[in-house]
């Protein structure tokens, strides 16, 4: 039910979708979760569809909707950006608030517990803090604010929170931010499966250093980084099927040959 007009079918080739709320109105973002879509029109409105067994969709209750339908509680706020998760989603106004409903199961919600939400709900530990950009992966979220931190919370098996944590399985229930990057200016955040990636700001000189520093306090759980050299260096951090874990050791004890 993600993907249609009113009728539970696969869609094997790309088919508009069409909808009497969408007649007439622009469509300025769209963000696909795991069977569930949500799409931010220009005038401000969030409709979603598809999947709701957790609340994921907004709309009080834990049903499939056929099709899109309005979130009536975010109506009276002015949305900037939608993203939606595995089975959660989150919203960031033009105030810098930042909503979540769907799946806590983890803590990707941002509340401080594990409860699923059905409606979009502010996440008040982030209030004050000025976020600007939020971004859902299937079990946790990152949000980058306007001077460039960054807080996770949610599901951290495989580091992708990128927190010091003693276990790297312990789930973060309250966005937290990452201390190895709160130094330096991070521009954008993206949130896969069990992995994450932030786009720094930053010289060649600083990059060295954060990377060797990450390495350092995350050797545990960080499974593979890469570094762009140029005026904008990414980081990846969190689960990778490119490098086996045996293979670790090798790498780690030779990073310092490579960047030098």
């Amino acid at each position: 039910g993600a993907m249609y007009d009113g009728r539970c079918l696969n869609q094997l080739i790309p088919r508009i979708v069409e909808c009497s709320l969408l007649r007439g109105k622009r469509v300025a973002q769209v963000s696909c979760g795991h069977r569930y879509t949500a799409l931010l029109l220009d005038t401000g409105e969030v409709l979603t569809f598809g999947n709701g067994k957790n609340g994921q969709l907004g709309h009080g209750n834990t049903e499939t909707q056929v099709s899109p339908k309005v979130v009536e509680v975010l109506r009276t706020v002015a949305v900037r950006q939608i993203s939606c998760g595995g089975k959660h989603m989150a919203i960031l106004t033009d105030e810098g608030d930042v909503y979540t409903c769907g799946a806590g199961s983890s803590g990707q919600l941002g509340h401080g517990n594990e409860n699923d939400v059905w409606t979009p709900t502010l996440v008040r530990l982030l209030c004050g803090k000025s976020p600007r950009l939020v971004d859902c992966g299937f079990t946790h979220t990152a949000v980058v604010t306007d001077d460039g931190r960054v807080f996770t919370c949610g599901n951290n098996n495989f580091g992708q929170c990128g927190l010091q944590v003693d276990a790297a399985a312990s789930d973060i229930l309250c966005p937290s931010l990452i201390d190895v990057l709160a130094l330096h200016h991070v521009t954008s955040v993206s949130c896969g499966a069990g992995h994450t990636a932030a786009i720094v700001a930053s010289g060649v000189d600083e990059a060295r250093t954060i990377f060797l520093d990450l390495l350092q306090s995350e050797r545990k759980y960080v499974r593979t980084l890469n570094i762009l050299w140029k005026d904008y260096y990414m980081l990846l951090f969190g689960m990778s099927s490119v490098i086996a874990r045996d293979d670790l050791d090798v790498i780690f004890s030779n990073l310092e040959e490579i960047l030098t």
